[in-house]
């Protein structure tokens, strides 16, 4: 997912780039992440990588790698990573114990086992999210309305699991109603969080439309103090995003992003001039001056299966998922997830027009088969944004 991190920490520096590419029958494809990007050198064997001496860091920025974590940091290698923090993303049980042990606000819930569990408790209610823990590629959240319209999902996910189906857990959660959808983008580094920090409202798979804050609302403080404590404990070190629903009834945290979120963290990357700094020192993100900032997710039902080939202006600026270049030209590589949502088109400054002016000149001028986006995403998370009173009107 993260091969733009590595295409811009090589602005500064040589980096060596690894994704999982093993199994019993390895396909090409997955040697090809991270290749054809100037001063970034593929390997496919980051242990003998590591143990050979060849590492000044190691950088894990997503989750399920805390082995090569454990590693590094056995090795003594500086490492940069969620290691045992990523509970909180990867086990949504353990983030409503972790809420509710604080006496923070945690959404009404039931905890069921077994798909037959799941599917008697559908069919009696109502208006419910259905989630999972690890697994995301098996489902991601699914809002069950009623089970007339849900039973043909369900059938098809009870078929898929297989007989793993009857030991799959799952979380049913009541909806927040006329709930404000924001969230914290940032660094936590050494168990603090890093300031400046972005606060941002995501439009889910379409746009996304941020701010640049000083100092945290005072309402987000209580769960600011309590992952603090929790980070530090886990010897924290990574990009961090979290999901807070807002309404009269309370500030609800529903998911942590212990990782690069996508977005914002393109134009997290981007517009951050220090970023190798933040990143191999611990030092505090600089955003110049910088005050707001977009991302427009770029999408094409092509790339699910099929190699697609984006053209792009130079000067605009984009985050690639899972991509190379060959020949010169820049290729999106399709992936297992049968993803869509391919990357993002970046822009950011001074002044909200400004910014979003530039991240849509970008989604316009980049070319690929069958790509979309809609841009009127992000006047609808400026409207949300405006509406909360967290930032005012420009």
């Amino acid at each position: 997912m993260y091969v733009s991190l590595a295409a811009r920490l090589a602005q500064d520096q040589p980096v060596a780039y690894f994704s999982t590419w093993a199994n019993a029958f390895p396909v090409s494809r997955e040697f090809a992440p991270g290749t054809g990007i100037e001063n970034v050198e593929r390997v496919d064997d980051p242990i003998a990588f590591m143990l050979d001496g060849k590492a000044s860091h190691v950088i894990c920025p997503d989750i399920y790698t805390n082995d090569l974590e454990r590693l590094a940091r056995q090795l003594e290698i500086p490492t940069f990573g969620s290691g045992a923090g990523n509970e909180l993303e990867t086990d949504r049980y353990a983030l409503a114990a972790f809420l509710d042990s604080h006496g923070l606000d945690v959404i009404a819930q039931e905890e069921l086992e077994g798909i037959d569990a799941l599917g008697k408790y559908l069919q009696k209610n109502e208006d419910k999210y259905v989630k999972v823990s690890v697994f995301r590629g098996d489902m991601e959240s699914f809002h069950h309305i009623k089970w007339s319209s849900t039973e043909v999902w369900f059938d098809d996910l009870k078929r898929r699991l297989g007989p793993l189906a009857q030991k799959m857990r799952f979380l049913v959660q009541d909806p927040i109603s006329d709930a404000l959808e924001i969230g914290i983008d940032t660094f936590v580094l050494s168990g603090q969080f890093a300031m400046p920090c972005m606060i941002g409202i995501e439009r889910k798979d379409a746009g996304y439309f941020s701010w640049i804050g000083d100092e945290f609302p005072e309402q987000f403080l209580p769960i600011v103090r309590a992952l603090s404590s929790y980070f530090k404990e886990a010897d924290y070190n990574n990009f961090f995003s979290n999901e807070m629903r807002i309404n009269k009834h309370g500030v609800f945290m529903t998911d942590a992003t212990c990782r690069i979120p996508a977005p914002p963290g393109g134009v997290m990357m981007a517009s951050i001039r220090n970023l190798s700094s933040v990143i191999l020192k611990g030092a505090q993100p600089d955003y110049g001056k910088t005050k707001y900032l977009y991302e427009i997710v770029l999408k094409s039902d092509w790339v699910a299966d099929h190699w697609l080939e984006v053209t792009y202006p130079t000067e605009l600026f984009y985050a690639f998922h899972n991509y190379c270049k060959i020949d010169g030209k820049t290729w999106i590589i399709p992936h297992d997830s049968k993803y869509v949502e391919f990357g993002s088109a970046l822009g950011w400054g001074a002044t909200r027009a400004q910014a979003k002016e530039r991240c849509i000149e970008a989604a316009k001028a980049l070319e690929g088969y069958q790509v979309v986006f809609d841009a009127s995403e992000l006047d609808k998370a400026e409207e949300e944004a405006t509406e909360s009173g967290l930032v005012s009107a420009e």
